[in-house]
């Protein structure tokens, strides 16, 4: 008998808590449903080429527009920009804004921040690696030993350093900067033998006449492989608030299936009458699709007609349509040796 009275107890307070979870949760997706706008933040980098932060801001400000169609079916979204990470994080947490559209890392030095937000998938991954000229007699990490590795100040590269240079049992000499510039420079005139930084630092360097001088067919620097560590960048929402976690994360997964299977800007008006399942259901022509998230069924279909699917927007703000022209390297679906990977709408 007193058995059965605590397991009642014990389904009984377990169901209260879901109720009340499932309330809170429901109520910051409806809070968004109920203003009519979608709030964005997003972070500016440093020390990034001004064509490249365009590129990126760009590229974070279209996602913020298809989680705007998927919600509303149109661009009702404020996109705020920052140049602080505490202000940002304060934002969030004071829930000025919906999400962080992070590209530059975000620090979780603060207990309070770590512990009341939540990741998203990731939406670009920026690998640290080792750069050195190409003239230079290093060509693998076997060649580091005595060399003097040199670094801006960043407490997750420097662990990835020495976890790196354990594994492969060299001792690595290792000098801080302050700044990029000064690194920059002492790895110009060869004081630093190596310069350990990350894919987006390097991408900026490629533009710099120091290290790509125009009467060079390529640049003079180049990385090793493989790299010291991958930095997935992922969009931060404030914990607690699953119904919204879930509308993010499925706008995102949607928009890189919908590139999984070739529906893009241009054949979707065609699409809609495949008969592949698969297609039927990114598209809501499957009665019910959306009911789960609280959106109608076709949210897909007015996100990609209008922004396009994930490979889309990588190209023409950061990819073979933009300025930068950069490769997809490990940002390139999984389908074609990237990262990027979506659980499917089903």
């Amino acid at each position: 008998m007193y058995k059965q009275k605590v397991f009642y107890f014990f389904v009984l307070s377990l169901s209260l808590f879901m109720s009340l979870s499932t309330q809170t949760s429901a109520e910051s997706f409806e809070e968004i449903l109920k203003r009519g706008k979608v709030r964005c933040g997003y972070l500016h980098f440093e020390n990034v080429d001004p064509d490249l932060a365009n590129g990126f801001k760009d590229f974070s400000e279209d996602l913020c527009r298809a989680f705007s169609l998927a919600a509303f079916q149109k661009e009702n979204y404020q996109f705020f920009e920052f140049t602080n990470q505490d202000k940002i994080q304060q934002a969030l947490l004071e829930e000025t804004i919906d999400i962080i559209l992070p590209t530059a890392p975000i620090k979780l030095n603060k207990v309070d921040f770590r512990k009341n937000t939540r990741f998203i998938t990731a939406i670009f991954f920026n690998p640290n690696l080792f750069i050195v000229k190409r003239d230079s007699i290093i060509k693998t990490h076997l060649h580091l030993e005595g060399k003097k590795i040199c670094y801006t100040d960043n407490g997750d590269l420097v662990y990835r350093i020495k976890e790196l240079a354990k594994q492969m049992s060299f001792e690595p000499l290792l000098t801080a900067y302050t700044t990029a510039h000064d690194l920059e420079k002492d790895f110009s005139n060869d004081t630093c033998d190596v310069m350990a930084t990350n894919y987006i630092h390097y991408m900026t360097l490629l533009k710099n006449p120091k290290f790509t001088p125009s009467s060079h067919e390529r640049s003079l620097i180049t990385f090793l492989k493989p790299y010291i560590s991958i930095q997935p960048m992922q969009p931060l929402i404030k914990a607690g608030h699953d119904n919204s976690y879930d509308f993010f994360q499925w706008v995102i997964w949607g928009l890189i299936e919908a590139e999984e299977k070739n529906i893009n800007q241009t054949n979707i008006l065609k699409l809609r009458y495949s008969e592949d399942p698969s297609i039927q259901r990114l598209l809501g022509n499957v009665k019910g699709i959306g009911v789960v998230l609280n959106l109608p069924d076709r949210w897909l279909y007015s996100v990609v007609e209008k922004v396009g699917n994930y490979g889309e927007i990588f190209s023409r703000h950061l990819g073979k349509k933009s300025a930068y022209r950069e490769k997809r390297s490990l940002n390139q679906l999984w389908t074609r040796g990237g990262l990027i990977y979506a659980i499917p709408v089903r």
